[in-house]
């Protein structure tokens, strides 16, 4: 598929670009635009097949096929025969080189209307005031690169790669649960790397649960609630690890 795609001329580009275009416009009828943006950022229109009356859609893994398959693939197909033609059914390709710059893909945000969280002046000084917690708990040893990827974790480490390059907007809240020794906690570090890393901008809090249940108490007990939670309000990313501790 990557093949065909660095063959199409400037027309076929266009074409299929106005195509993702359109199809996101009028799933942004039915849905939350920012669940659209959530799992469709990344997810291109890559051919028109006419004689099989199919639009096949780029995917970048397999988990968001999934994810289209169970929330999307009714409307989507819906609005392939609105926007295109009638008779058209959609089918998915995985292609893990679709990144943002990828020709074939549109400004969502744009097209949406999605308007970026304005900043306040408490977000500028929530890391000093967390500063005890901030970023301590990451250590650099666990990372996507050294993850053992296995078939009983492949989707969660698929979803954990995603909230790493899409932080705070994709799979959002992600919950990943399962047996002891299987990576849990490996792989919440290794957002929280790779988030530090590619997105020094966004503000990080990591907890083990127990130590986010003593703020709370502790924020309670002082007559500081209201203040902890717009402190939590200005995080880009909660993450709290062993939350089974909550109930």
């Amino acid at each position: 598929m990557l093949d065909i795609i660095s063959t199409y001329t400037p027309e076929t580009i266009s074409l299929l670009r106005r195509l993702r275009e359109q199809l996101l416009v009028e799933l942004g009828k039915s849905h939350d635009p920012k669940k659209i943006l959530s799992f469709l950022s990344k997810c291109c229109v890559v051919s028109i097949q006419e004689d099989e009356k199919t639009v096949r859609v780029g995917v970048p893994n397999e988990f968001i096929v999934q994810q289209l398959k169970k929330f999307f693939h009714t409307d989507l197909q819906r609005a392939v025969q609105e926007v295109h033609a009638s008779g058209y059914k959609v089918a998915y390709s995985t292609i893990h080189e679709l990144g943002e710059d990828h020709p074939l893909h549109a400004d969502v945000k744009r097209l949406l209307h999605i308007e970026e969280r304005p900043k306040t002046q408490l977000e500028t000084t929530v890391k000093d005031e967390l500063g005890e917690y901030f970023g301590i708990l990451f250590e650099k040893k666990y990372k996507f690169d050294n993850f053992v990827v296995g078939s009983n974790n492949q989707l969660a480490h698929a979803a954990a790669k995603a909230v790493s390059e899409e932080p705070g907007t994709v799979y959002n809240p992600l919950f990943i649960y399962g047996d002891v020794g299987l990576g849990k906690t490996h792989l919440m570090q290794a957002i929280g790397n790779a988030i530090i890393t590619d997105h020094p901008e966004k503000t990080v809090l990591y907890l083990p649960t127990s130590k986010f249940i003593d703020k709370v108490i502790f924020a309670i007990r002082h007559g500081h609630l209201n203040r902890f939670m717009e402190q939590l309000e200005q995080i880009d990313i909660l993450m709290l690890d062993d939350i089974q501790f909550l109930a």
